[in-house]
């Protein structure tokens, strides 16, 4: 379930990103010609970012699994 839900986001801003990136693309560069490219920058730069930022957070410990029904519990409930 976790695999598809990750390939449907993914697809999902694929489609988006053809659909808004020549949209964008094209007013940014009737605005200034080299201005897709500084706006393309920045934005790999606020990513870069955004992801050392990420790794710098503790990371959370993951809910142990139960060996005999295979579903995460916490605190000794099973995960709904």
């Amino acid at each position: 379930p976790q695999a598809g839900t990750g390939l449907g986001i993914l697809s999902t801003a694929a489609g988006l990103g053809q659909i808004l990136g020549p949209l964008l693309g094209s007013s940014l560069f009737a605005w200034y010609v080299y201005m897709p490219f500084y706006a393309a920058g920045a934005a790999a730069v606020a990513v870069a970012a955004g992801m050392g930022v990420r790794h710098l957070l503790p990371r959370r410990e993951a809910a142990p699994v139960d060996a005999v029904t295979q579903t995460r519990t916490r605190q000794g409930r099973r995960a709904r």
